[in-house]
């Protein structure tokens, strides 16, 4: 009769992570495994020191393997997982180093953005019946609060529409103290937001001069 090894999984939120968060998680692979390797979408790679010679500077996945113990990390803009195929103390010792890393790299988009979707869409619908009536309207302050909460709610489900699919980034290979390149990085959303904003001012105002009129 042989016992049978029981594996261990962890299952974590989505985390974001700089350059030095992927040297301390190196760092715990080395120093408790024989051996470890780096996989990105791409490339299979032996070090940290690897990764940073990539012209990529961003990842939505990668994963750490080890051998003896095998320990695999697969850090992803879905989730975050950790797998170990020995559930024995050394094993878990290494699990715990890595999870007391990732889980204070919490990243930002760790709820459903489908759920969200149908949030902010049935606040929209409802903000929108109300902007229609016309005890809502005979009331400026009230009229005008209601509107620019439909405004912010139907930029919200646009947000989510537009990138509710997307693989968010979780892995950026530049220190965490970086924040000079964020605008730039994220210009694109911030002119797409500005032009949205523009043309729902404009849709709203239409609307309401529409009603006062009547």
């Amino acid at each position: 009769m042989k016992k049978l090894s029981q594996s261990i999984s962890v299952f974590l939120f989505p985390v974001q992570l700089f350059i030095e968060d992927m040297e301390l998680l190196e760092k715990v692979y080395k120093e408790n495994c024989e051996s470890c390797t780096i996989r990105t979408e791409e490339y299979e790679l032996e070090s940290i020191e690897e990764l940073k010679k990539l012209d990529i500077k961003t990842f939505s996945w990668v994963e750490f393997n080890s051998q003896n113990p095998y320990i695999s990390l697969v850090i992803s803009s879905v989730h975050t997982m950790i797998y170990s195929s020995e559930h024995d103390v050394k094993s878990t010792g290494i699990i715990t180093k890595l999870k007391d890393i990732l889980t204070s790299r919490r990243s930002p988009f760790i709820y459903s953005v489908s759920t969200w979707s149908w949030i902010i869409g049935g606040c929209t619908i409802i903000l929108m019946f109300l902007s229609f009536q016309n005890f809502i309207l005979s009331n400026t302050t009230v009229s005008y609060t209601v509107l620019g909460l439909e405004l912010l709610s139907l930029i919200v489900q646009a947000f989510l529409l537009k990138f509710g699919n997307a693989k968010f980034s979780v892995v950026y290979l530049k220190s965490k103290n970086d924040k000079s390149n964020f605008f730039t990085e994220h210009k694109n959303l911030f002119i797409a937001g500005v032009i949205t904003l523009i043309v729902q001012l404009l849709f709203l105002w239409i609307k309401q001069s529409i009603f006062i009129g009547v």
